[in-house]
């Protein structure tokens, strides 16, 4: 993963064509040519890992009530809607369980995946459980993924159970202190790209700086100028296709 292009991150799959976080998202990720794609996963009633963002479920499946309420059975007959995505053809897609989303892992071993613990299930079920059921099910596939999240004790819990990659995630960039040596041996720093100032350098030592969220391919070259690696966006094909034409534009 060293620093020799802009790369691009899927994120929640290709959320502008398909729902979020679903299996459709990341396979249509994966076809429109994805290395990387990001996805949030959070624990159901009854402990069983599942693909989802937020904090409840009526954005995304229109009823009340939060993962952490509902058993697995329940939450995957769940039907996502797309309020990001735009589509012509759109499609009924399922809430999607984390095992299920390692068999297309383990089906495109070319791809990377970063991991998102969410805070909610942390909160809720504590970092412990969260990592035990998460980490078993990533196991077969723990060389593609690193473990993401806002919460960095999990992370450093990660860590002592030898994980091989993580990455710790901040919303505003003013609030890391990049002279501290407690977040260098991290492989990935993520921060809001709303927050970043305007201008100079924006290198995180030997780790590699990743910001979420872009749909513009000359904003991500600029950053990617600045010292950004890794850009997240939901309109990954586009954006792919964006990227390809410039390069084809310096030659």
């Amino acid at each position: 993963m060293g620093r020799n292009t802009l790369r691009l991150i899927a994120h929640r799959g290709y959320a502008s064509r398909y729902p979020e976080n679903s299996l459709a998202a990341i396979n249509g990720a994966i076809n429109a040519g994805a290395g990387y794609i990001e996805m949030d996963v959070q624990l159901s009633a009854d402990g069983v890992p599942v693909l989802f963002h937020d904090r409840d479920l009526q954005r995304l499946c229109g009823v009340s009530g939060a993962v952490h309420e509902q058993a697995a059975s329940s939450l995957l007959n769940l039907t996502l809607q797309s309020p990001i995505a735009i589509s012509a053809h759109p499609t009924k897609e399922k809430l999607c369980s984390l095992e299920t989303a390692v068999g297309t892992m383990a089906r495109n071993r070319h791809v990377h995946f970063f991991v998102e613990l969410k805070r909610i299930a942390i909160h809720h079920f504590g970092a412990r459980q969260v990592l035990d059921k998460v980490m078993n099910i990533l196991a077969p596939v723990r060389a593609q993924c690193t473990l993401i999240s806002y919460d960095l004790p999990i992370i450093r819990e990660a860590q002592a159970k030898n994980w091989p990659s993580l990455g710790f995630i901040h919303d505003r960039w003013a609030d890391f202190d990049h002279s501290d040596q407690a977040l260098s041996d991290l492989d990935f720093l993520f921060c809001d790209i709303a927050s970043l100032p305007s201008e100079g350098d924006l290198s995180v030592g030997e780790s590699h700086l990743a910001v979420y969220e872009c749909t513009d391919i000359n904003r991500a070259l600029q950053l990617y100028e600045r010292g950004v690696e890794y850009v997240e966006t939901f309109a990954i094909a586009e954006m792919l296709n964006a990227l390809k034409q410039s390069h084809h534009e310096k030659v």
